[in-house]
């Protein structure tokens, strides 16, 4: 099968609300056409974008909001927060369009030890297959006894609904990491 190369153009339009000294707000309002040589089944023409809200009520306590729509080659369709504060993104590149809402909350319980957690649910919509969805949980921690090691570990629970049983699935997710950084 020959590769399916496409072209996408947007017209975007971004906004970055500060509100409070706590609080903001980005949002994306996109007018995309994406046209695919091969699967042109996956040919979108119409507005996408996403908005996302980063609230820290507290020194300690940190919340980020998210929604998007936007086309399976470019959405990312499942985000993991790694202990380390890295973003582990998967991409949908199947899906035609994917809409995705979520919050991750961030816990500094102490100046060496933080908690996570986030919450998410994503629809994948397929013009040939059928659509599913997939929630996603996960917790995870660090501890940080010096400033050059961390240690940390995350479960995460994902849960795929479809309509097409070969396509659902359930999977738990445990990863633990240690990171020794040498400084200068």
């Amino acid at each position: 099968m020959p590769e399916d190369e496409y072209d996408r153009q947007d017209i975007d339009l971004t906004a970055t609300w500060v509100p409070t000294g706590i609080s903001r707000v980005i949002a994306r309002v996109s007018f995309t056409d994406e046209e695919h040589d091969v699967q042109t089944q996956r040919d979108v023409s119409g507005v996408t974008g996403a908005v996302q809200w980063d609230w820290r009520p507290t020194g300690k306590l940190r919340f980020l909001s998210d929604m998007s729509r936007d086309t399976g080659s470019q959405v990312a369709f499942s985000q993991a927060v790694l202990p380390t504060g890295e973003i582990l993104t998967a991409t949908a590149p199947d899906s035609r369009v994917v809409a995705s809402i979520g919050v991750r909350a961030f816990y500094d319980l102490s100046a060496k030890i933080s908690l996570n957690a986030e919450l998410r649910t994503t629809d994948r919509d397929f013009d040939v297959q059928s659509d599913d969805r997939t929630n996603i949980f996960a917790i995870g921690g660090r501890w940080d006894p010096t400033r050059a090691i961390s240690l940390g570990c995350a479960f995460s629970r994902q849960s795929r609904n479809s309509a097409t049983v070969a396509r659902e699935f359930d999977a738990n997710v445990v990863s633990c990491f240690g990171r020794f950084t040498l400084q200068g």
